[in-house]
């Protein structure tokens, strides 16, 4: 009796073990994701924009996108507009007119934290917040619930892909359990590296519906950037 005891105990140590020691982490996924985009030092691509609507026609916009590092981007599009990010300054030049200011205090001011971030660095500041991560046959799910209450979301949740660790969908939910926004991640090697090519985007807002798709061309990564471009 005190042997097979020990057996059914030694067993269910075995089990503890293999299924608790070796699960991994959200804290894991997500660094290993990150890494991968952190393979990009610097990239520049031209970029088709189209606001897909319900009743209206396709409209597209096209510009021109480049970041260096993580604090330097800049983007020009076809109206006469480009936007500088260099470290926590924004320029934004537009008709002849310029302005400057601090990212820091345009976020405090308009509670949007996404003001002057790279559209591509998709989980940028996720580890700020409590994280759980499931396990499906294909991919992980985190889920990111922020640490202080936020008056309009409620969690995020980004799907990874296993066998690359890329990011391929993102849901940010509201604190009445709807969906605020919905995004679709594509990816292309260029140079050896994954690289985002088609980025698909859904906003739910004041009873409002905008769908935008973002397409990527010209790509190239790991080239020389002119410091000169990001200059205020």
């Amino acid at each position: 009796m005190g042997k097979k005891l020990s057996v059914l105990l030694g067993f269910v140590l075995l089990f503890a073990f293999s299924t608790g020691a070796f699960a991994i982490s959200a804290n894991d996924v997500l660094s290993k994701a990150k890494a991968n985009y952190e393979k990009i030092k610097t990239f520049s691509a031209t970029i088709s924009v189209k606001m897909l609507g319900e009743k209206s026609k396709k409209s597209s916009q096209l510009a021109k996108m480049m970041f260096k590092g993580k604090d330097k981007m800049r983007i020009e599009s076809d109206k006469d507009k480009v936007t500088i990010v260099n470290g926590n300054r924004i320029k934004l030049t537009a008709h002849g007119q310029t302005k400057v200011d601090k990212i820091d205090d345009l976020r405090k001011k308009s509670g949007r934290e996404d003001i002057g971030k790279n559209p591509l660095d998709v989980l940028a500041g996720l580890e700020k917040n409590n994280l759980s991560i499931k396990e499906q046959s294909d991919s992980y799910v985190i889920t990111a619930i922020p640490k202080k209450e936020n008056p309009l979301v409620s969690k995020v949740e980004v799907v990874v892909k296993k066998d690359a660790y890329l990011p391929t969908k993102l849901v940010v939910i509201g604190t009445d359990g709807k969906v605020i926004s919905g995004t679709q991640l594509t990816y292309s090697k260029v140079a050896g590296i994954d690289v985002v090519s088609k980025m698909g985007m859904e906003v739910n807002l004041f009873g409002k519906k905008i769908a935008t798709e973002m397409s990527f061309k010209d790509i190239k990564v790991n080239e020389d950037i002119s410091d000169d471009l990001f200059k205020m």
